[in-house]
């Protein structure tokens, strides 16, 4: 082992498998890369291929980062949050069956530029992903390929020990695809209730100071869920239903019940991650990037606060936060109902004219079903090109701040 590997190894037992200081390059290129992975000339052909894939369905402001960022503190555990390369990779990349060093330097630097300009933190960058494709050149498929781009996701961890992946995804409407690529995987259902999700968008934006839409919230809420409930009773994939309240209030059984779920060892681990997060947040120079973070995920800084379950109800006395109850109650409750949610005292039957946001958000996905399945690819990728330059020379990439 060289002198910074063995740097880099004596950082990771000093935070429990974390490094504490992350190294942000924030230039042009916007070279982002923390801690790297290590012990990668230890992964397997056969671990690779067990690798036991899990996704997070949900939809935002539900508590999914937190539960990613939890279950990421196991050692054996890989995160990654929202980004769609095992669907928008597939249609160049699926039939290809000699992967040369040229392919797969080009599979690399697509991965970065059509990435959803999401892949920091987690993502390790470009080269560790090469260096894992590179490995296994000789008995790479399509499939295997995803699985060792999900490796790639393993910052400052040993990956010869990680047996578990975990994928957040909140585009519903592309959720059968990642089940169609694995069918094996276990899905965790994460639900919250309808009115404290809402609630939590509205304040989201508040924060943001961007413009609230309650009808695309409530609706965003129905879909999904009932999207999620079609295709996994369809498709009889295992699900665990997750709920926030839980989670937030019986954090320790909650997660017990989710380790024994995905078969991983249950440790006490999960709850450690708010040191971690609070180094990260310190070390991020770029202010915008560093304000950005901040406002969306300060609350991962934080031990779990039981708190944050039913927030609605200690401001349903303001006539703009009974309003939006109420109609979130009244568009979402069928629903709701079977998750075991109840009614609140003082509901009152509001009705929201949502037909146009309906049809805008059914336009998008129809949308978004054209674009990743028939526009042709180098379509997609002039765009990209176009849109996002920088990304051709960047090891990694976060635009959405």
């Amino acid at each position: 082992m060289n002198n910074s590997s063995s740097i880099l190894t004596s950082s990771l037992k000093q935070k429990n498998g974390i490094i504490s200081k992350f190294h942000i390059n924030t230039s042009p290129e916007f070279n982002p890369i923390v801690a790297q992975p290590y012990n990668i000339d230890k992964v397997t052909l056969e671990q690779v291929d067990n690798l036991k894939i899990n996704y997070i369905f949900t939809t935002g402001r539900s508590a999914s980062t937190l539960l990613g960022v939890m279950l990421m503190m196991h050692e054996q555990v890989v995160f990654t949050s929202e980004e769609v390369f095992p669907i928008i990779l597939r249609q160049k990349y699926r039939s290809i069956k000699s992967w040369t060093t040229k392919t797969i330097q080009q599979y690399c630097d697509d991965f970065v530029l059509m990435s959803e300009g999401k892949l920091y933190p987690l993502f390790a960058g470009k080269e560790v992903l090469k260096q894992l494709l590179l490995k296994f050149q000789n008995q790479l498929n399509y499939e295997r390929v995803i699985r060792l781009s999900y490796l790639a996701f393993g910052i400052n961890k040993d990956v010869s020990k990680i047996t578990h992946i975990v994928d957040k995804q909140l585009r519903y409407y592309l959720s059968r695809y990642y089940l169609q690529l694995f069918p094996n995987a276990k899905i965790l259902l994460l639900v919250r209730d309808p009115r404290d999700n809402v609630y939590s968008k509205f304040n989201y934006n508040q924060r943001l100071r961007t413009h609230y839409n309650s009808c695309l919230y409530i609706y965003t809420w129905e879909e999904a869920f009932q999207t999620y409930f079609s295709i996994l009773q369809k498709s009889k994939i295992p699900f665990l239903i997750v709920n926030y309240e839980k989670l937030i209030s019986e954090s320790t059984d909650t997660l017990k019940n989710i380790s024994n779920f995905l078969d991983l060892p249950y440790t006490s681990k999960f709850f450690d991650y708010p040191s971690i997060i609070q180094d990260l947040f310190e070390n991020i120079q770029d202010p915008k990037l560093k304000d950005y973070f901040f406002i969306t995920h300060k609350s991962l800084t934080q031990p779990i606060s039981p708190q944050k379950v039913n927030e609605w109800k200690h401001n349903i006395n303001q006539p703009e936060i009974a309003h939006l109850i109420n109609a979130t109650w009244t568009m979402t409750q069928e629903l709701a109902k079977q998750l075991n949610y109840q009614s609140h005292n003082d509901f009152k039957p509001i009705h929201l004219s949502c037909w146009k946001t309906q049809l805008k958000v059914k336009f998008n996905h129809i949308s978004s079903f054209i674009y990743f399945h028939f526009v042709p690819y180098f379509i997609k990728r002039l765009i990209k090109v176009k849109k996002y330059p920088y990304r051709l020379q960047s090891p990694s990439t976060y635009d959405d701040f």
